[in-house]
């Protein structure tokens, strides 16, 4: 390799560590108002990248949700160049419905004389007016999609392919109750003695009847005859 070729390469690498270094120091904000002409209350979102591109996503605007009508973003500590790749992207949708967002619409940070950049909504453009249901604050990342779910770092360059459900595991098989132990069979009661015989009675004493003797009949043939007289003399 030769020198020219070593100086170019070591030129164009201190261009992207001087950029590297821009960037760094870069710091933007966004905010959001529930009135026109920047009043009322606000929802704000802070960027300061650390690398060639970033994003400071609000995947729901809690509490403030349908509810922005003018908005403003600012930043400094940049150049030129980096000013011209900050961009604020509302959308219609939160993260949850898996709509990506749903429709989207950019406000781009214009460099001005104080050596910052800034770009204002007083009024929310047509259709806007109490829309925005999600928001990020881009530096260097126009093909950023918002993803089906929320990510912690929220920070996602490129959307990310949603992950295939865990297969769920087969329930365990129930054990099979344990058969019931036959109930033993209770013994038999004994059989109940009968009871002894009544003695049976004595006989009572027979009553002798009266001896009587029945009246004698008159015997047949025989009448009772009176003495025959006896002849007198």
């Amino acid at each position: 390799m030769s020198r020219h070729t070593l100086r170019v390469a070591f030129a164009g690498l201190l261009c992207l560590a001087l950029a590297s270094n821009a960037a760094a120091m870069l710091s933007c904000t966004a905010k959001l108002f529930d009135k026109v002409k920047l009043a009322g209350e606000t929802y704000e979102l802070t960027l300061m990248p650390t690398g060639s591109s970033g994003a400071a996503v609000a995947y729901t605007l809690e509490g403030f949700d349908d509810a922005a009508k003018s908005g403003t973003i600012y930043c400094t500590g940049g150049t030129a160049d980096d000013y011209a790749k900050v961009s604020l992207r509302l959308y219609s949708d939160p993260v949850w419905r898996k709509t990506r967002g749903g429709d989207k619409i950019d406000l781009d940070c214009v460099a001005d004389k104080s050596g910052g950049c800034s770009a204002t909504w007083d009024i929310m453009p047509k259709g806007w007016q109490g829309r925005a249901s999600a928001a990020v604050l881009l530096y260097n990342n126009d093909a950023y999609v918002l993803p089906l779910k929320a990510l912690k770092d929220g920070v996602t360059p490129s959307p990310m392919p949603e992950e295939s459900p865990m297969p769920m595991e087969s329930p365990m098989p129930e054990e099979s109750p344990m058969p019931m132990e036959s109930p033993m069979p209770e013994d038999s009661p004994m059989p109940e003695e009968s009871p002894a015989p009544s003695p049976e009675p004595s006989p009572s004493p027979r009553k002798r009847k009266p001896n009587r003797k029945p009246n004698r009949k008159p015997k047949r043939g025989r009448k009772n005859r009176s003495p025959s007289p006896s002849p007198s003399a």
